[in-house]
C-alpha cells in the first residue's frame, strides 16, 4: 500500500510540474558515478582510473569516457613511496574537487 501511495504521489507531482524532494536520498555530489569500465569511478573525494598524461605536479586520469585533470601539490603522498607517475599506470586518487572540474590530489595509490 505504501509503495502505491508513493508512486501515485510521485506521478501526481510530476504531472502537475511540481518539485519533488525525496528524504533520505544522498545528494548527487556524494554518490559514486560508475562508468562503463569496471573499477573506474569518480566520487566526491576520489578518482579511480588510468593515467594518460603526467607532468610535474599534474596528471590526467582517464575514467571511462572522461579525462580528469588532477593537480598535485608539494605534500601529495604517492604510494608506493618513490614511484614516478607515468601514463598507463592505474591509480586511486584521494583529494577534493576545485573550480572548473579540476581535482586536487592529497594521496595517490597505484593499483
Amino acid at each position: 500500500m505504501k509503495k502505491t501511495l508513493l508512486a501515485t504521489a510521485l506521478l501526481a507531482g510530476i504531472a502537475s510540474g511540481g518539485a519533488i524532494a525525496l528524504t533520505g536520498a544522498a545528494p548527487a555530489s556524494a554518490q559514486m558515478v560508475p562508468y562503463a569500465a569496471p573499477g573506474f569511478q569518480v566520487g566526491r573525494h576520489h578518482v579511480d582510473g588510468r593515467i594518460v598524461d603526467s607532468r610535474p605536479f599534474f596528471i590526467a586520469v582517464r575514467v571511462g569516457p572522461q579525462v580528469i585533470p588532477v593537480h598535485l601539490h608539494q605534500g601529495t603522498v604517492i604510494l608506493p613511496t618513490g614511484t614516478t607517475l607515468e601514463p598507463g599506470m592505474r591509480v586511486a586518487v584521494e583529494g577534493n574537487w576545485g573550480d572548473g572540474g579540476r581535482f586536487f590530489a592529497n594521496r595517490i595509490v597505484l593499483h
